[in-house]
């Protein structure tokens, strides 16, 4: 979002009848890794660059400030499976007094934000929660399967691994034979046992289905019944 949009009457009032927002002096991000980061994109350019980490432009190091344009833009970009409230960023708002400033620049906000002066001596304070979507599991196999022709039904991926960052149990999974299908002699087949939980096996046209009722079949019980699921050639 462009700051001067970030930034709207809202949020900003000035009694000068004639103001405008001309940037802000971001004084406070403490966004972590596993959060995520801020970052920032100058007016016209098609990179993004990451906001400095850890600024701290307060009182205890107020030459830490980073200068953003109001037509900059400011995104947060959540690290990878990360969802909930993000530290807050703190911005000082400069108005059209404030002298021209190149975008990156470091400020110290004591030389502008006096009374009377060219930037709020409060900071507006924003606040951004991330929200959860639904993370789609994955499977992980390194496994080829070496079968000849009417031989015992041989499993298929012996060192499949399931992950699902979101989610301990799992609904139904199915296996397929693809290329190459031969109806009649080609199939799948699955021998349960107490590993597998109450995940049952349904096998038709090349697909078998395998389903746990309520969805109760936990991470480790989809990785032995899929690790069990085995093919045959008549």
């Amino acid at each position: 979002v462009q700051v001067g949009q970030l930034l709207g009457s809202a949020h900003v009032q000035d009694a000068d009848a004639d103001a405008a927002i001309h940037g802000v002096a971001i004084s406070w991000n403490r966004a972590t890794a596993t959060q995520g980061v801020w970052q920032w994109r100058a007016d016209g350019q098609s990179t993004w660059a990451d906001l400095p980490a850890n600024t701290n432009g307060n009182a205890a190091v107020p030459e830490a400030a980073f200068y953003l344009n109001a037509s900059d833009a400011l995104r947060f970009v959540p690290a990878e499976h990360y969802n909930g409230p993000v530290p807050e960023l703190h911005l000082h708002v400069a108005d059209n007094t404030h002298p021209a400033t190149e975008s990156g620049t470091a400020l110290n906000l004591a030389d502008f934000n006096l009374s009377g002066q060219s930037m709020t001596v409060d900071a507006v304070v924003v606040n951004l929660s991330v929200s959860s979507v639904n993370d789609a599991p994955t499977l992980t196999h390194n496994t080829t399967l070496v079968y000849s022709e009417n031989a015992s039904p041989t499993p298929v991926h012996t060192s499949i691994t399931v992950d699902d960052v979101d989610h301990a149990t799992l609904a139904t999974a199915t296996v397929a034979i693809t290329d190459g299908f031969v109806a009649n002699q080609d199939v799948l087949s699955l021998n349960t046992d107490a590993s597998m939980g109450n995940i049952t096996g349904s096998y038709a046209d090349g697909v078998m289905t395998l389903s746990s009722a309520d969805a109760s079949a936990t991470l480790a019980q989809w990785q032995s019944a899929l690790r069990a699921v085995a093919y045959s050639n008549t």
